[in-house]
């Protein structure tokens, strides 16, 4: 009994299927990265091999490892904390007023 595979065209038998991957299925190499100062040491950052050796040496990593999700959640706990700081301040300096 053969086997089939469902594609969005129908069904298929299994030994004829050859995938909906349109892409090549060549090895992907990523492109060499361009030269860059670190923010963190200030040093010259030349290689991949270079940029996960200086992330793991200062315990950092890139923006580009977390979810726009996540970025968004960091930014309105910013903001917050932010917002009680301020709010903090202008109590204790309305405190000093009406103390005068």
């Amino acid at each position: 009994m053969p086997s089939w595979i469902q594609t969005k065209d129908g069904f298929i038998p299994k030994d004829e299927y050859r995938g909906d991957n349109t892409r090549s299925q060549a090895t992907n190499i990523l492109p060499d990265i361009e030269p860059f100062v670190s923010p963190v040491t200030g040093e010259l950052i030349t290689s991949r091999s270079r940029l996960r050796v200086h992330n793991k040496e200062n315990n950092v990593t890139n923006s580009a490892d977390f979810s726009p999700q996540y970025l968004e959640k960091v930014r309105k706990e910013r903001e917050r904390e932010q917002y009680q700081q301020g709010r903090t301040e202008r109590i204790e300096i309305m405190k000093r007023m009406t103390e005068r």
